[in-house]
């Protein structure tokens, strides 16, 4: 079967022009009854054709003739010069010579040394000098008899899989030199392939409707592998003994070859732990319920794996979930993205984040997917591309996203739509296995204007209300700041606007950091208990007379409107900071029970 890319090279090389192939050009490709490599078609190509001679040329092996009937046409070449003379001189014998690793020719595009350079303008001024061929001498004859119209041309294939690395005036709008991308495998492709191979994959005995299942699930699974990569699944099941026998066992092995021994998170994110999603975050994430109820519907979603998304399979789709989180400082925007983390991976470390303040400037962009070819930095890869494609397992954090520049918010268009990015070098990446976060305070200083914000309770001001300031806030910042409406459009939903700080969270919140500096004095070998207003010792900080020193501070005119960061920076200088120097100070005995009161102003020890 003759590919799209195939058909066009053919249809340039009638025309007589020389062509560029780049792209994924170190891959396999369908040649009759087998997969062969690149220089192997070209070859059958030519020779199925008349031609005569077959030169492949590259940097490591300079020149070598090819097939051996070829000899009794000219000696091997050494150098482009002598390729290029019997491209020019030729005229009886057609001549095709393949350029193998165009794209090393040149150690940079963007500054060649003098021999680069006259080697690659000898072979450019040979896209018009290369003589053509008499038609008779070809097996499908030109019916114009005009001499220079007559026949096709002595031709130079390059192939490049990078066409960047080559310098851009070597290739750029010249009429003799046809630019032809040969794409990873279409559905086409994959779906013969496996109809081909089938037996290599599944066990005997299978239904003629489950085998069907099985080939369809194949071809969704593989949408971004190259043929290459068939071959070795393939390979990895006859290897293994991992034959499949229905459309599960199809998807394991296929994630088996992408990702090794990797247990896949969403597989073993079973029910009952969705169950307890919401009971485990809200310990953390404290007076934000329908954030997190918004949390655990994804989650369940995600696990049931039902989606309008056109491309279901794990090298396609959007991902697991898009969040754009936005309300005050402090009230656990962060915090909620690391309890998920923590629910679904076992390791809130799994959340990376990326702080959008350093993308504030237009070039920025090119932080996210890398720097384009020639430029500082190239090899590298993007800060985004680099992480998503090491770690397809994660939570992705974008903290602070009006910040960004507007052509950097323009990066995120093709993964919240696709779910894939495309990063400098020309390698796509995926995110269908991810969660996005976006974090934002926008709105966050007109919310003081806000009915109810003179004196906040815990019914006023209504949630239902800042919920709507903070949404239209975002729509004013992309619609009419940004002028993006596309960005706002597709987070649509997703938006999930974070309730202010009431008085009653504020236990819950003092509560929590307790609880955490409590594990700290445990470490050391330290109790840690709490005098009551009334004069009695308890175990539980929420009853202290610390708890309500916090809750008469967090009154005070604006704290609220900063958040659990208020709670656990007062918390830092008045409880954490008197306590550790008093322990300096006094060297109690390990195993000491220390007993925390809050008297005149200031935190007391016995």
């Amino acid at each position: 079967m003759q590919t799209d890319w195939m058909t066009e090279l053919d249809k340039q090389l009638r025309r007589g022009k020389h062509v560029l192939l780049y792209g994924n050009v170190e891959d396999r490709y369908e040649l009759k009854d087998r997969y062969d490599p690149l220089d192997k078609c070209l070859d059958s190509y030519f020779r199925d054709r008349g031609y005569c001679g077959i030169i492949h040329y590259d940097i490591a092996e300079k020149g070598r003739v090819f097939p051996e009937a070829a000899k009794n046409v000219f000696r091997t070449c050494d150098n482009v010069d002598q390729i290029r003379r019997h491209l020019i001189d030729q005229d009886e014998k057609p001549v095709a010579a393949v350029f193998e690793y165009s794209d090393r020719m040149s150690g940079n595009p963007q500054q060649q040394t003098e021999a680069e350079r006259k080697e690659l303008i000898l072979l450019k001024k040979t896209f018009t000098q290369a003589r053509r061929i008499k038609p008779e001498i070809l097996k499908e004859n030109s019916e114009l008899s005009i001499e220079e119209l007559s026949g096709r041309r002595n031709c130079m294939i390059f192939v490049a899989s990078s066409l960047q690395a080559l310098p851009s005036w070597f290739y750029q709008d010249h009429p003799s030199l046809a630019l032809i991308r040969i794409p990873r495998p279409e559905t086409q492709q994959r779906e013969t392939f496996i109809t081909r191979f089938f037996d290599k994959f599944a066990v005997d005995g299978i239904s003629e409707s489950e085998q069907k299942a099985i080939r369809q699930t194949f071809i969704d699974n593989t949408e971004d592998l190259t043929i290459s990569d068939m071959i070795s699944i393939a390979r990895t099941a006859q290897s293994e003994k991992r034959f499949c026998k229905n459309v599960q066992e199809m998807k394991d092995l296929i994630f088996y070859y992408r990702y090794g021994a990797m247990d896949d998170p969403w597989e073993e994110f079973n029910r009952e732990k969705i169950r307890d999603a919401y009971t485990e975050i809200s310990k953390r994430v404290i007076g934000q319920d329908h954030a997190v109820s918004s949390i655990v519907n994804m989650l369940k979603l995600a696990n049931v794996g039902i989606t309008m998304s056109p491309s279901s399979g794990s090298g396609g789709g959007k991902p697991k979930g898009v969040f754009f989180f936005v309300g005050p400082t402090g009230v656990g925007k962060t915090e909620l993205a690391k309890a998920l983390a923590q629910q679904i991976f076992g390791d809130e470390n799994r959340m990376h984040r990326f702080d959008m303040s350093e993308y504030a400037e237009k070039h920025a962009a090119e932080k996210l997917t890398g720097s384009p070819p020639g430029y500082v930095g190239y090899e590298e890869g993007g800060q985004l591309t680099n992480y998503v494609r090491e770690n397809p397992f994660s939570i992705l954090l974008f903290d602070e996203i009006e910040k960004a520049n507007g052509a950097v918010l323009d990066k995120f268009l093709q993964i919240l739509e696709d779910g894939r990015l495309t990063d400098g070098k020309g390698l796509t990446v995926y995110f269908n296995q991810s969660i996005i976060i976006f974090t934002s305070n926008i709105g966050a200083e007109s919310l003081l204007n806000l009915e109810g914000m003179d004196n906040i309770s815990d019914e006023s001001p209504a949630y239902e209300d800042v919920h709507r300031h903070f949404y239209s806030e975002v729509q004013n910042h992309f619609v009419k700041g940004l002028g993006r409406p596309e960005i706002f459009n597709r987070l649509g939903n997703n938006i999930l606007g974070f309730d202010l700080l009431r008085p009653m969270h504020i236990k819950g919140i003092f509560k929590k950091f307790m609880r955490n500096l409590e594990k700290s004095a445990g470490s050391h070998n330290f109790k840690l208990a709490y005098k009551t207003a009334g004069g009695s010792v308890t175990d539980k900080p929420e009853e202290s007379t610390l708890c309500q020193w916090i809750i008469e501070i967090m009154k005070q005119r604006g704290n609220l409107l900063y958040g659990g960061r208020r709670i656990r920076v007062r918390m830092e200088e008045n409880i954490e900071q008197p306590l550790a120097a008093w322990i300096f100070d006094n060297a109690p005995a390990e195993g000491s029970t220390l007993t925390l009161d809050f008297k005149d102003g200031k935190l007391t020890i016995e």
